[in-house]
């Protein structure tokens, strides 16, 4: 298979592999790696790349599929369905934020940054609910511990036991219009 693929050399010292959102392969390689080694990696990698570039098309159709009026309606949804989400998890963990953002990222669902401001996408809201949820948990974990270490994970756990099965709901698969009733 012959893969296309934008090639940026950098000082790095491995070889990195990304699919953008638009289904894009970007290649990190370093400096003097010859390119006959990118493209083996890169044929290695086939299955992996194919079915991120899949999960990236599946994305881009149903974010495709909102005009400009549901998109707004999505946003003024996210306002007050996060703020009560995130009310009630940070209450239950014992925890304090300090303000709450709706972007419009189609990629990053989620951020926290280090002074305690929470940033949800407005797509956060075409996921089922239980993913939702662990979204907002993820978030507010990072007030407690601001890495993705085990420990960050084990406060997850304790206010998620099925945290797992729950971020497994964060593909393109389970993506749904909260907008448009449901038939």
């Amino acid at each position: 298979m012959n893969i296309q693929y934008t090639l940026i050399r950098t000082n790095r010292k491995s070889i990195g592999i990304r699919i953008s959102d638009t289904g894009e392969v970007i290649v990190r390689a370093p400096r003097r790696t010859p390119v006959q080694e990118i493209e083996a990696i890169l044929h290695r990698h086939t299955k992996w790349i194919e079915k991120n570039q899949q999960r990236a098309a599946a994305r881009q159709a149903q974010l495709n599929n909102l005009d400009r009026e549901q998109t707004e309606q999505l946003r003024q949804l996210a306002k007050v369905f996060l703020a009560k989400k995130t009310e009630y998890f940070a209450a239950l963990m014992g925890l304090t934020y300090k303000k709450i953002t709706i972007t419009s990222a189609k990629k990053r669902l989620g951020s926290c940054s280090t002074s305690g401001s929470i940033c949800y996408s407005l797509y956060l809201l075409l996921y089922p609910d239980a993913a939702v949820d662990y979204v907002v948990v993820h978030e507010l974990a990072h007030l407690v511990q601001p890495n993705h270490s085990e420990k960050f994970y084990q406060v997850i756990q304790r206010y998620l036991p099925d945290w797992q099965a729950r971020r497994a709901l964060l593909q393109p698969a389970y993506m749904r219009n909260p907008l448009e009733a449901e038939e």
